[in-house]
């Protein structure tokens, strides 16, 4: 799924750069699961909107958690 890849480009992305921005430990904490929720909202509605599969959402996060992390890092 490409709506679930790209989200979950965004939530490994959010976190690191969270990491580097002087802000309280709780809210950034706050800020990181809501990406994470965001990510998974992103793909249940794919599900849910009979586009696509389980299957298809769980590759499109592992291959989109993936690309975030590479590039980041």
């Amino acid at each position: 799924s490409g709506h679930a890849s790209t989200a979950a480009v965004f939530a490994p992305l959010t976190a690191r750069n969270l990491q580097r921005v002087d802000v309280p430990p709780a809210l950034r904490t706050t800020l990181g699961i809501g990406a994470a929720a965001m990510t998974a909202g992103t793909a249940r509605a794919r599900i849910e909107a009979g586009w696509h599969h389980p299957s298809d959402v769980l590759v499109g996060i592992a291959i989109g958690n993936f690309m975030g992390a590479f590039f980041t890092d």
